[in-house]
């Protein structure tokens, strides 16, 4: 008999040079040299024109060697900074998601709903979130000024971080209080940690209680590994059903699972516009194999895969390599995946309230908590 509360060793994962992303979110890298774009110059300029013109591809990104040196350290997990993450918000704020405990920034003091209004006395806003980790991050040992709004009073404070080793993480989770086995998990993006990590966290908790249910937080993550994301859902998945077919100029490939362990623990899972790519590969999976229920309002719609590859400059391009279908064959892009419980957005929600594990301000765990309670005869 399976025993759905230990998971004995990973899922291989295949680490190819080439490596590919799910949708937009730049996580993945290549050590390859693209010999058909070699010729391409190596000013940002003309490297656009080329990818576009060579690619006919609108989703084709050219990536500075800084640029590309920021998503290298992003996939190995490890780089200069001071241990905080970030979200934009409907005001075009810059808004800290989480600090990290033990690191220079909650050392400091700062805490998740804090906005960041200046870096190193460069005034910012929303409108530099895609350059602001480049601002924050740098060589170990040297320091970085952050002028802060408290989420708290609005008072204006300032810090002077210095920089350390930050080992990042894709995913944190806990048990619920009030639902005792019930594991809930969010995904900030898919690296190719992320099933390491999902694997370290279940085993650590399952051995303090059994694990009855899961739910995972999918809301505001843009993807990543393509190659993770079918990783995690293999663990759910049975043995031999599809998890993800790919449509490419080479063919289509299906992938199926190898793995299943835990297909028969009830999972939720909680999504909003901007879960995309990876997000939906796991969502599609899960869904369409009837292992989990669905929350929230629909997914973004990101239904391709990419390739990025370094050039000779140090810099890199990235283009589109497949289109990817869910189990069932849809065909998501441009269109998302519909929830099966829906949710509205609201505006007014404060970012420390988002996340919060508490029903009363998180109509999304709301949902889920009422939704399990019923799968699992818990009384109301």
């Amino acid at each position: 008999m399976r025993n759905k509360n230990k998971i004995l060793s990973l899922i291989y994962i295949v680490i190819i040079t080439s490596v590919i992303c799910a949708g937009c979110n730049s996580r993945s890298i290549s050590t390859k040299e693209d010999i058909a774009l070699s010729s391409i110059a190596n000013t940002a300029a003309n490297a656009s024109k080329a990818v576009t013109a060579k690619l006919a591809d609108n989703y084709a990104t050219y990536f500075t060697a800084d640029e590309y040196k920021m998503l290298y350290d992003d996939y190995v997990g490890s780089f200069g900074g001071v241990g905080i993450y970030m979200v934009e918000n409907d005001e075009n704020e810059i808004v800290i998601y989480e600090a990290m405990e033990g690191y220079p920034a909650a050392k400091a003091g700062i805490v998740g709903g804090d906005a960041i209004l200046a870096v190193d006395g460069q005034k910012v806003s929303g409108d530099q979130f895609d350059k602001l980790p480049m601002m924050v991050r740098g060589e170990i040992g040297t320091t970085v000024d952050l002028k802060m709004q408290r989420a708290a009073d609005n008072s204006i404070y300032n810090v002077s971080l210095k920089r350390v080793t930050v080992e990042s993480k894709s995913l944190k989770g806990e048990f619920l209080e009030d639902m005792p086995g019930v594991l809930y998990v969010s995904i900030f993006d898919f690296t190719t940690n992320t099933p390491k990590e999902f694997v370290e966290l279940y085993n650590k908790l399952s051995a303090e209680q059994p694990v009855n249910a899961i739910i995972f937080d999918l809301r505001n993550n843009g993807g990543g590994s393509f190659q993770a994301a079918i990783s995690l859902a293999e663990y759910f998945v049975p043995d031999g059903n599809v998890i993800v077919s790919e449509k490419s100029s080479d063919g289509e490939t299906v992938t199926r699972s190898k793995g299943g362990d835990l297909s028969d623990t009830p999972v939720v899972i909680l999504q909003n516009q901007y879960s995309a790519s990876a997000s939906e590969v796991l969502i599609g999976a899960l869904k369409d194999n009837d292992i989990a229920e669905t929350i929230g309002c629909k997914s973004y719609g990101k239904g391709i895969t990419q390739i990025l590859e370094e050039l000779p400059s140090g810099s890199a391009i990235r283009y589109t390599h497949s289109r990817y279908l869910t189990p069932d064959g849809f065909d998501l892009h441009g269109v998302g995946l519909e929830p099966e419980i829906k949710i509205a957005e609201k505006d007014d929600t404060a970012v420390a309230d988002y996340y919060k594990l508490d029903v009363k301000v998180n109509p999304y765990l709301a949902a889920a908590e009422n939704y399990l309670k019923d799968k699992l005869n818990i009384a109301k």
